[in-house]
């Protein structure tokens, strides 16, 4: 049990009681992580105040099981996604105000490389138990071996340079360091200032709010996720599955991965097909709308 549930409680409870009450409050995230936010949400569903929660990651609400997603629609009266829809009342179509604010830091790409000269992967953390039915041991050590099946076939490029961005968690598996030290690693605190715009291409193993900020700012993106893989069975996950495939951005077949990395053409010819641009719209209309300031209306409906 959290100590700020035993000993400390009343100590932040009364701090609690110093803050005035909202007749409503937006929260994106911070909900799972700050008590502090935990106690002024009981405080405020006990006045019977509303609490609308926000749409936090690319993934979540539409995992087959995730622990955080769960917890916060049962706070809310409403979960704001970025664009798709439910049958439960809670859920309603909204817009992300992550991309929105990734929009206003980052700056489009307005030329991107001829070849592939350098591809940065970027790593997921792998964890031990998860909070999802695909992160836990024994999918995340699938996960890794499939990972490293990939950049093996990569390393057979001498002219493309390999970049690895880790994260806390990132290697699981024993004995991979002389395997690993075969690339450049990044700074488990790079940001991505130093990503977009950055290399040729960019790689991810696990949905990501990176993939749609990339489609966003035209960097030329790839995720692999192996067959080999859990299979979400969730509607939503499953449609926008098809859709990243269609759009020519995920590959679950190493072999088309590195067919893009190993061709001869023009970057462009893939990432810029007007088939898979169009495609990539339809991804960002129905699960990664960007936020506008009309969108305001909305939320002045929920109250």
């Amino acid at each position: 049990m959290p100590i700020n549930y035993l000993e400390n409680y009343n100590k932040i409870s009364s701090e609690i009681d110093k803050l005035k009450l909202s007749e409503g409050l937006y929260i994106d995230g911070n909900e799972v992580s700050s008590d502090f936010v935990k106690f002024y949400v009981a405080k405020l569903k006990f006045n019977k105040k509303k609490i609308l929660t926000g749409q936090h990651s690319f993934r979540s609400g539409i995992d087959d099981y995730n622990t955080y997603f769960d917890y916060s629609k049962s706070i809310s009266d409403y979960f704001l996604t970025w664009g798709w829809k439910d049958k439960s009342k809670k859920i309603k179509k909204f817009s992300s105000l992550r991309l929105f604010s990734s929009l206003k830091k980052y700056q489009k790409i307005q030329k991107i490389d001829h070849q592939i000269s350098s591809i940065c992967f970027l790593l997921c953390g792998y964890s031990r138990v998860g909070e999802c039915l695909y992160d836990n041991f024994i999918e995340n050590e699938k996960a890794e071996k499939a990972r490293i099946d990939l950049l093996k076939g990569f390393r057979k490029q001498k002219n493309i340079k390999i970049f690895l961005k880790p994260r806390a968690g990132s290697f699981l598996l024993d004995n991979t360091k002389k395997f690993y030290k075969n690339f450049s690693i990044l700074k488990d605190k790079t940001r991505m200032y130093d990503v977009f715009g950055k290399f040729s291409v960019v790689i991810f193993e696990r949905l990501s709010l990176g993939i749609v900020e990339n489609i966003l700012l035209n960097q030329p993106t790839i995720f692999y996720y192996s067959k080999k893989l859990y299979q979400l069975k969730n509607k939503h996950y499953k449609d926008l599955l098809y859709l990243l495939k269609k759009a020519n951005i995920l590959f679950e077949d190493k072999k088309k991965v590195e067919r893009i990395i190993n061709s001869k053409k023009n970057i462009s010819d893939w990432w810029l097909n007007k088939k898979n641009l169009q495609i990539r719209k339809k991804i960002i209309l129905k699960y990664a709308d960007v936020f506008e300031y009309n969108d305001f209306k909305l939320i002045k409906k929920f109250f």
